[in-house]
């Protein structure tokens, strides 16, 4: 059987991407939690998508690589999250043809570190990890 939790601390990893920005929106209208967005802004993510959030009480934004270990485990050891939405993800194909390296660090390092960083605080807080098909891989037509 699976506990039900209450949820009134969230961190969003990538929360300045698409995925993200729309997320974090969404929750301060339909949620009464608390926002931790912790995004390196990289292609993917624009600081200036959530600036007009400055100065709302309910969220904080964090520049940091989830991939550095040592920085994201004390955001979360100091946010104390309920609930971690991993959405940080390298998912420019163009990209990631060119070059994967990046694409592994963030995706399979990064994913790492989230874990490593939410087992530093009892309870730890679960963990949803979210992505695309170009991190999940596609689909075929009759796949659930």
């Amino acid at each position: 059987m699976v506990e039900s939790r209450s949820f009134e601390r969230v961190l969003v990893t990538g929360g300045s991407g698409f995925i993200g920005t729309n997320l974090v929106r969404w929750i301060l209208e339909h949620r009464d939690w608390q926002v931790v967005n912790v995004d390196n802004l990289s292609y993917a993510g624009s600081g200036g998508n959530l600036d007009d959030l400055e100065g709302e009480p309910r969220y904080r934004f964090v520049r940091a690589d989830i991939c550095d270990l040592e920085t994201l485990t004390a955001v979360v050891q100091e946010s104390r999250p309920d609930l971690i939405l991993h959405l940080a993800a390298e998912s420019h194909v163009d990209r990631s043809i060119q070059a994967a390296a990046p694409f592994l660090r963030t995706n399979v390092e990064g994913t790492r570190c989230v874990l490593e960083a939410a087992r530093a605080i009892e309870p730890a807080p679960r963990v949803l990890y979210c992505s695309t098909d170009e991190v999940y891989g596609d689909l075929g037509p009759d796949d659930p």
